[in-house]
């Protein structure tokens, strides 16, 4: 996997009758950066939506990991903004064994998850999936922590 990085504009093309929502604009930028024994990645999204009446709403997202290469662990973090206020944190970590693994969530509540056996994690599922394309394999199903 190569470190890049993406900056995407986002528009609505069309809307069906009888939708609420009369327009929708934003921004994504994802990046992945290759950090020796890792990989960092972060997601930072905003879309305004507006709906028939002329209001404004307007979200953001900012999700960022850093995934050991050797697949075995994850740190995560998202945070979620409605109208400038924080709607959503998660954050917490992730280790995994052929076994099975577990997640250790410190946001919003401190809890423990266990994951079943096979788990991937984001960035070896990605590895995984292209491989998988590479060897014209159609399908890939495997439990996948994200």
């Amino acid at each position: 996997m190569v470190g890049h990085r993406a900056a995407y504009r986002l528009t609505l093309d069309r809307v069906r009758d009888g939708s609420d929502i009369a327009r929708a604009e934003g921004v994504m930028l994802y990046e992945v950066i290759d950090a020796c024994d890792g990989w960092a990645t972060r997601q930072r999204f905003q879309l305004t939506l507006t709906d028939r009446d002329g209001t404004d709403v307007e979200t953001t997202s900012d999700y960022s990991t850093y995934e050991t290469k050797d697949g075995r662990s994850i740190r995560f973090s998202l945070t979620q903004t409605s109208q400038g206020a924080v709607s959503q944190r998660v954050a917490g970590d992730a280790e995994v064994t052929p076994q099975g693994g577990t997640v250790r969530y410190t946001e919003p509540d401190t809890k423990q998850e266990t994951l079943p056996p096979g788990t991937l994690l984001p960035m070896l599922h990605t590895i995984r999936t292209l491989a998988a394309a590479r060897a014209n394999q159609r399908l890939l199903v495997v439990p996948l922590f994200d």
